[in-house]
């Protein structure tokens, strides 16, 4: 009974494996398949004749790994790998075979060598390490005759076949990536006749993905015959931020790493020619713009720089626009900030409360995965959290984008099923945690390539997205192409609040800070700077709350705004200016964050965070006096006046009332209703009588 029970598990495992379908194949009858090709004075790898022959011509190279960043193999899955190979000519005592499990440096590899043995080693950061030490094996075939070579993994185990003999096995371990490929040892030549890979795999596409997306370039007025590349687009759609690397033109010469550019455009559709950004943006190192703020005057920029806006170290910074530029970047602290990979990439939210990173941390599933930390002040953010399995694999993550909304995360990763080296995929945060995400999904062929495709960016309209392809870039280097959103990958609608910050006495621009909150909970949820020029500001409010903004400044008095997105279900944009009024005796500001019940003098909660606010400013400022005022619109038909003077008057008194509250000196403020008597708007129309229901703050002495 026990040889049964034994003998049925043997033949269901032996069933499962061969039941997987096949997942790759490839019989080298073309290059449609993405392996590379070309001559150098190293090596010369070609298709031709049914085989991909790659020639080592150096007598003393050491290994050579040649990959397909197009294959996808999951390592938490069984998996078969079997290739027909033959080594043509060359040493008969170093080893070719298969190699898989492959991230940017580390790797797996079977091999065998025309001498008659076989080795299974590993190479980790630089160390080569034979798990299996050579061993001798009749099963190999020697020089100029093939050889099947397969590996499988059942299970928790991996096992090695030579000929259809099974010569080793041993625990799985740990894949450091997702690729598969061939290496080579020493000077020879070898001919690679088939390989067919098994997984039960498949790609997780959006629904009714289009295969025939028409991919933009932006042309040559944007676009380089040199590497263009990590597109960042301005929420607003009109600025496209992104790199140029080596060129002669930029601020260090074709032998910097890369500057900073830009590009701007009234209507998505025709965009200007390029520009560098310049000094201090510009030196002599990398320079990258990650983030763009909504308000178009504050950017985040990759490294952390000098007074003197020379190169000083690794990291982010935070510059802001002036009347004659930009100002030089100012360090971000990162709390225990570290990266154990050499790449890296980074996004700040729209709000800037919200902080992405593709690195690699003690807790990283594989080569790079992406990080959340969150605003702990203007220029510092917490310990970095990685957001989860859902998202991150085992493989490289790179170039997250968290769209306007708060919620939508495009990114790019080799660690799922896809169509080539990295994919673009998307998917949504499910709640405040940062580690709940819908299960991630691959834009589809028509966006993703056999080759590396990533810098997904995508502006508060969800109309367009950015992205950087080598297919028809200027002498085919990398260019930027502008890209529809498919309908299932939009983030969701938000609202673009813009206008200008202006001085309510003499309508000068002012340039200052506007914040927004939630008027349910008075949580800060965003900050934007106005332009020094001309005063203009931009905010962007996700749908789903209810908002209070203003603008503040040191010897004015603001007004606050406030919008509902509760009902949004389009992107909108909307101008509203904001005004800041001279702290002087006899000026008044609307308090437009102050909600009563109907025809009633009770404050509803919304109205605290705005009270609140006015007694920061009393207890800041303990010698100005001021009066709250009551108004009201005309009524309804038959309303008294004197009943309106008596609303309008409980009114002022609630408001004097919660303020006195939050501990500020009674001689410091009174009040009075006014009813009906002061309207500042006509009263035949809503719109009308919404203006002249209001409480206003005066001035009564400074």
């Amino acid at each position: 009974m026990r040889y049964y029970i034994l003998t049925s598990i043997l033949f269901i495992i032996s069933f499962q494996l061969q039941a997987q379908k096949i997942w790759f194949e490839d019989d080298f009858n073309d290059y449609s398949k993405g392996w590379s090709y070309g001559n150098t004075s190293e090596t010369q790898k070609e298709v031709k004749n049914g085989v991909y022959r790659i020639t080592v011509k150096q007598p003393n190279a050491s290994a050579w790994a040649f990959w397909n960043h197009s294959i996808f193999l999951d390592s938490e899955k069984d998996f078969s790998i079997e290739t027909t190979i033959t080594q043509i000519s060359g040493v008969d005592n170093f080893s070719y075979g298969i190699a898989w499990g492959k991230d940017i440096d580390n790797l797996y590899c079977f091999g065998v060598s025309s001498n008659g043995y076989y080795v299974f080693y590993s190479y980790v950061g630089g160390t080569y390490t034979e798990i299996q030490a050579w061993q001798k094996s009749s099963a190999i075939n020697r020089m100029g005759n093939a050889n099947v070579l397969k590996v499988v993994q059942r299970g928790q185990k991996w096992e090695f076949f030579i000929n259809g003999d099974k010569v080793y096995s041993t625990n799985v371990r740990r894949p450091f990536g997702t690729s598969v490929g061939f290496v080579t040892n020493k000077q020879m030549i070898i001919e690679v006749d088939k390989i067919v890979i098994k997984q039960d795999n498949f790609i997780n596409v959006i629904p009714n993905a289009q295969i025939d997306v028409k991919k933009k370039n932006l042309g040559s007025e944007v676009n380089t015959k040199y590497e263009d590349v990590s597109p960042v687009i301005s929420p607003d759609g009109k600025t496209l931020f992104y790199g140029i690397k080596r060129s002669p033109e930029n601020v260090g010469g074709k032998d910097d790493g890369e500057d900073a550019w830009f590009t701007t455009s009234s209507d998505e559709i025709n965009w200007s020619k390029r520009q560098n950004l310049g000094r201090p943006l510009n030196n002599s190192s990398a320079n990258v713009v990650v983030s763009v703020m909504p308000d178009n005057n504050t950017m985040i920029m990759m490294h952390k720089y000098n007074s003197d806006g020379t190169f000083k170290a690794q990291g982010l910074s935070i510059t802001y626009r002036t009347e004659n530029g930009w100002t030089v970047p100012e360090d971000i602290f990162v709390t225990d900030f570290y990266n154990n990979s050499k790449y890296n990439e980074f996004y700040i939210s729209a709000d800037r409360k919200v902080l992405l990173m593709t690195v690699q941390r003690d807790d990283t599933y594989g080569n790079k995965d992406i990080y959340v930390s969150f605003a702990t002040g203007e220029r510092s953010y917490s310990k970095p959290m990685n957001i989860g399995k859902t998202v991150n694999t085992v493989g490289d993550e790179v170039s997250p984008f968290l769209a306007p909304d708060g919620v939508t995360l495009y990114y790019a990763t080799d660690g799922k099923p896809g169509y080539g080296s990295h994919d673009i995929f998307v998917t949504r945060r499910l709640d405040n945690t940062w580690k709940n995400w819908s299960e991630p999904q691959n834009l589809g062929p028509g966006i993703n390539t056999k080759k590396w495709d990533a810098y997904y960016t995508v502006p508060a309209s969800g109309k367009y997205a950015y992205m950087v392809s080598s297919e028809g870039g200027i002498e085919g280097s990398g260019d930027i192409v502008q890209v529809e959103v498919p309908q299932e990958a939009k983030p969701k609608p938000v609202l673009i609040v813009y206008g200008k910050v202006l001085n309510a006495k003499t309508n000068e621009p002012i340039s200052t800070n506007v914040t927004y909150r939630d008027l349910g909970t008075d949580e800060e949820l965003g900050l934007a700077r106005s332009n020094p020029k001309d005063g203009g500001y931009k905010i962007i409010l996700p749908q789903g709350k209810r908002y209070g903004f203003f603008a503040t400044k040191q010897g004015f008095l603001s007004t606050s705004e406030n919008l509902d997105t509760k009902d949004l279900k389009e992107f909108k944009e909307i101008e509203i200016n904001l005004y800041l009024t001279p702290i002087e005796v006899g000026q008044s500001v609307r308090l437009n964050n102050i909600f009563f019940e109907p025809n009633s003098a009770t404050l509803k909660t919304e109205s605290y965070p705005e009270l609140k606010r006015v007694a920061d400013f009393l207890k800041a400022n303990p010698n100005i006096i001021i009066e709250i005022g009551g108004h009201t619109d005309n009524g309804a038909t038959g309303t008294s006046p004197s009943y309106l003077i008596q609303l309008s008057q409980s009114r002022a008194k609630s408001v004097v009332d919660y303020i006195l509250k939050c501990g500020v000196e009674m001689g410091q403020i009174n009040y009075k209703g006014y009813g009906n008597t002061k309207p500042i708007a006509d009263n035949n129309s809503a719109e009308g009588r919404a203006k002249n229901r209001r409480v206003e703050f005066t001035v009564l002495k400074k």
